[in-house]
């Protein structure tokens, strides 16, 4: 038992199991070749750096910023309780399921094929730069503009008045349900009955 203050100069070796009642404060290195065991809380008032592995068997909380300077592997589910900010390039090699409304305030590059099950809503234009293949019934609410040519391969059915402010050109027979009546000159270049 050593009730006053104590200095060693050299170095203390210690066999047996070593139990300090108090405070122990250390002012300089200190290596540590076992396993460091707590029992209780801990409090780091400086940076922890960790050269190895590091394996947390529980929850782990921080409470202030934390910066990942190299990768973060995750193998299990991973669940954020508030916004996630990315400020680089994000590779998702998986599903990405999203639940609730997504919100982008710039560009989306898709380079695979892409599956909607529900409404697609745009509000503004929108730009396809090779073909649109439709296969269900499709309802434009507005005005169609098409700056180049148009084939339809089956049936065109309009149920409104139609303008045709350029030249009309039939290949095949016409065939006209209701009368037909013409504002302009008829020129034909040939004539059967």
């Amino acid at each position: 038992t050593v009730t006053k203050n104590t200095d060693l100069n050299g170095t203390l070796t210690v066999s047996g199991d070593t139990s300090v009642g108090s405070a122990l404060t250390v002012t300089e290195n200190t290596d540590l070749n076992g396993t460091l065991n707590v029992s209780g809380d801990t409090t780091l008032s400086s940076n922890l750096s960790v050269i190895g592995d590091t394996s947390v068997g529980s929850a782990l909380t921080v409470t202030k910023n934390t910066d990942l300077n190299g990768t973060l592997s995750v193998s299990g589910d991973t669940s954020v309780g508030s916004a996630l900010t990315v400020t680089g390039n994000t590779d998702l090699n998986g599903t990405l399921s999203v639940c609730s409304a997504t919100t982008l305030s710039s560009s989306l590059d898709v380079s695979g094929n892409t599956s909607l099950g529900g409404t697609l809503i745009v509000s503004g234009d929108t730009s396809v730069g090779s073909a649109l293949t439709v296969t269900k019934n499709t309802d434009l609410n507005g005005t169609l503009s098409v700056c180049g040519n148009t084939s339809i391969g089956s049936a065109l059915t309009v149920t409104g008045n139609t303008d045709l402010n350029g030249t009309l050109s039939v290949c095949g027979n016409t065939s006209v349900g209701g009368d037909l009546v013409l504002t302009g000159a008829i020129t034909a270049l040939t004539v059967s009955t």
